[in-house]
């Protein structure tokens, strides 16, 4: 999750090829209105094809993000970043699970 595309809050180095399989948000606290997430993979600082996006609903209920080998994938040694846009409801606590399929 990161401020911008350059400076990451967390950054992962891949020890190996792969791809972001997918990611799973669960809202938290109570969410009063439907808000949409968007996230896109950071390999190196540059954006991966597009933000993939979901609505968001009530505390507990866990969305998937569902991303692809094709153009969510990088190779050994490089940095990657997760981009997080919570659009709206941004007071509101949300918990990220990554998933990472590597090819070894």
């Amino acid at each position: 999750l990161q401020s911008n595309a350059d400076r990451g809050y967390t950054t992962w180095i891949a020890p190996t090829a792969g791809y972001i399989e997918k990611i799973i948000i669960s809202p938290e606290q109570s969410n009063t209105t439907t808000a949409n997430i968007d996230l896109g993979l950071y390999v190196g600082g540059s954006q991966q094809s597009s933000d993939v996006t979901v609505a968001m609903g009530a505390a507990g209920t866990n969305k998937t993000f569902t991303f692809g080998s094709v153009n969510y994938s990088f190779t050994a040694g490089e940095r990657l970043s997760i981009a997080l846009d919570k659009n709206t409801n941004t007071a509101d606590l949300y918990n990220v699970m990554v998933i990472i399929r590597l090819s070894n």
